[in-house]
């Protein structure tokens, strides 16, 4: 379970929402509390000095800092996260460099909004180094938690904040039970009783409001700002006719949320969060905080007894939608996030390694928080580079340990502790061997190692074996497509078959488009409507069968061969198909794209795949999603991916008889192929990406 720190400046008996907010997290999660309130005493400076050492303290054994402040203790709070690599979330309340600039130079909040980098230039000095530092702050947040949508598109615009960095968790209105204030005494004997508790600052505006209240007759009006223990503010705010809130802007007024709890309409700056939600639903009279006489009006509009039954009728049929219980479990959502070191080799769009940002990205998607460590594959510009990469996989943290040997290792340990300072506990390897070496020595990390090829079958250098063998029985969990291939790692590898977990490859069927134009791409590759078309869609290798074709099309010349991909046979390839004098029954195709493959799927009558080597094909997953039957070799998961009834389309490796024999036993029956057809469209719904994405999820996170 992560462990959280919670940095308040405020808790009750501080009336105010900051402090019941944070009381109220305390209570329901068990966070250890820092409250900044003893050091107020201090002079500026010092006490941040003294928050910060608390800070730190406290931090050790936590794996992240929860700061309900943008500014007093988010300042110090940021600076632990920096020295600790702890991830700091903020929530921000109000932004006091808008409501200060705005009060002092009186400009219309709409014109500041619209023309920020030109008022900068206005800000005192002093207010300019509080932009600066709070800019500093939010920028180096982790996560930054805002009370409205309005409030979040003021900071994402004039802070440059990242938007997947930014958050809404909206006030609640709960129901507040009697008990807590209907004994505490208050009396008041005006007529029409007002409230305005807030804290007598400049930007809320109590001066105005004062003179407003002064043109009234002070007999039969009267206006309460005093401070109070929360619950004495309680009492006043629910005896009141109206509560005002006069700010020259406020995100999310708390005691405006408590005023609605128990009924009393609302007097509101325009310039809020909660104005147009509140007017749209008519429990709320807006007014302009700049004008005394809009001020004045709207108390009186209020006073007027036919208006504010119309009021009152609202608010009995108004619900806010969010109350603690909601809060909780969006507090959850981002704070409790399942986390994952990911170790991969490279991420080329050109390799099969392209499936694995995709499925990155799409865990990313499902709030999975991934610090990713590639080892290979940056340009020259390593920065943009990474940059890229973090925007197509989603991650969190993109890190390079580099293609040498010895500084990857480094690196790798470096990365790791930082991780794990940051609250990561999982690290998933995705095939590299050293990397799962390294990472298993860490005693902090439960470690998954994926491989899914048959590297017994080859000859490899001794120290490759040797390494590879290492890891397999050091890491915590081996990681592979299916039961029969995780069998035969444990038996070769001599390690625990408790280790094994098997998660398949997947395809996303909700993009395999079905709706190509077949004759305009038959006619671009010059196939006759009446020839049947084969299609390899593999490395040109001899582990993946490419030798074996031009004997396989020597049977079925009346028939086209689509071939795809390069690779080291490519030449021999060519020179045995026109040897047989077969070639011009073939289209090489080259590297095309993914989306080209399955084009070309689309006028495919049969898939082969030949492989001597296959852990568990994309190809064949991409032909079957495409409705395309295959005859294969036995190797690796390839027979557990056929339906049942058809799985004597798998035959033994390097038979070729056989091989041509089913190959003719398809072609020969169209009723054969749409049965296959029909059962493969029914087989790849398990391998479809939502299925195997949660189970990644429930198995590994």
């Amino acid at each position: 379970m992560t462990k959280i720190l919670l940095a308040t400046p405020h808790m009750p008996p501080t009336p105010g929402g900051p402090s019941t907010h944070a009381k109220k997290l305390v209570e329901h999660f068990n966070f250890q509390l820092f409250n900044f309130e003893k050091y107020k005493k201090f002079p500026s400076g010092i006490r941040h000095c003294l928050a910060f050492v608390e800070i730190f303290f406290k931090s050790f054994g936590k794996d992240k800092i929860l700061v309900l402040d943008g500014f007093t203790v988010a300042l110090p709070s940021i600076f632990v996260g920096k020295i600790l690599f702890k991830e700091i979330d903020l929530r921000v309340g109000g932004d006091f460099i808008y409501e200060q600039f705005l009060y002092t130079k009186e400009v219309d909040f709409e014109t500041l909004y619209n023309n920020f980098n030109e008022y900068k230039k206005y800000f005192s000095k002093k207010l300019y180094i509080k932009y600066l530092i709070q800019k500093f702050i939010l920028q180096n947040a982790d996560k930054i938690i805002f009370n409205t949508e309005w409030q979040k598109n003021i900071f994402v615009k004039h802070y440059e904040l990242k938007k997947e960095n930014v958050f809404v968790i909206e006030n609640p209105v709960s129901p507040i039970p009697k008990e807590i204030y209907e004994n505490k005494k208050f009396e008041n004997n005006s007529k029409y009783f007002f409230t305005s508790i807030t804290r007598d600052i400049p930007y809320k505006n109590q001066k105005r409001l004062q003179e407003a209240f002064e043109s009234l007759d002070k007999n039969n009006f009267y206006l309460e700002t005093k401070q109070d223990t929360w619950e004495n503010c309680l009492k006043k705010i629910s005896m009141s006719r109206a509560y005002i809130c006069a700010s020259v802007s406020d995100i999310a007024p708390n005691q405006v949320l408590e005023a609605i709890s128990f009924g009393v309409p609302v007097i509101i700056t325009k310039y809020s969060g909660l104005t147009n939600i509140l007017e749209k639903a008519g429990v709320a009279k807006v007014i302009d905080p700049f004008s005394v006489s809009e001020i004045r009006n709207a108390v009186l509009e209020m006073c007027d007894d036919k208006k504010y039954k119309i009021y009152k009728d609202n608010l009995e049929k108004f619900s806010w939608p969010q109350n603690w219980e909601s809060l909780y479990k969006q507090y959850e959502k981002i704070l409790y996030t399942k986390k994952l070191v990911y170790i991969l080799p490279e991420a080329s769009e050109k390799t099969h390694m392209k499936y694995n940002v995709e499925f990155l990205k799409n865990l990313s998607e499902q709030s999975v928080e991934i610090f990713l460590i590639l080892e290979r594959g940056a340009s020259t510009n390593k920065k943009e580079y990474l940059q890229k990469i973090k925007e197509k996989t989603g991650a969190k943290y993109v890190r390079y340990s580099g293609e040498n040997f010895f500084t990857r290792i480094f690196k790798l340990e470096i990365f790791l502790l930082e991780s794990f300072l940051k609250g990561y506990r999982k690290v998933y390897v995705h095939y590299s061997f050293v990397g799962a070496i390294c990472i298993s020595l860490f005693p902090f990390a439960k470690v998954f190692y994926w491989n899914c090829g048959l590297p017994w079958q080859y000859k490899r250098p001794f120290l490759q074996e040797f390494y590879e063998s290492l890891a397999y029985k050091l890491v915590d969990y081996f990681v592979t497509g299916s039961k029969s291939l995780a069998e035969k790692y444990s038996e070769y590898y001599k390690f625990d078959i408790k280790k094994n977990i098997t998660i398949p490859n997947w395809i996303d069927l909700e993009k395999i488009n079905k709706n190509f134009n077949k004759l305009k791409i038959k006619e671009e590759l010059r196939i006759p409507e009446n020839k049947k078309v084969l299609f390899f869609n593999q490395r040109l290798s001899e582990r993946k069968g490419a030798n074996y074709l031009p004997t396989i099309l020597e049977n079925f010349k009346d028939c086209i061969l689509l071939i795809s991909n390069e690779g080291p046979y490519e030449k021999k390839l060519i020179e045995n198909l026109q040897e047989k004098n077969i070639f011009e029954n073939v289209r090489m195709l080259g590297k095309i794209s993914n989306e080209k493959v399955m084009e070309i799927f689309s006028i495919v009558d049969l898939y082969l795949s030949p492989s001597n080597e296959e852990g568990m094909s994309h190809s064949l997953l991409e032909a079957f999603a495409s409705g395309v039957p295959a005859v294969s070799f036995d190797v690796g998961a390839t027979k557990e991916m056929y339906p049942e009834n058809y799985k004597k389309y798998v035959v033994e490796v390097g038979n070729l008889k056989e091989f041509n024999e089913q190959i003719s036993m398809l072609l020969q029956s169209e009723t054969e192929r749409k049965e296959f057809t029909q059962a493969i469209l029914e087989e790849i719904k398990k391998y479809n990406k939502k299925i195997v994405l949660e189970e990644f999820i429930n198995k590994i996170l």
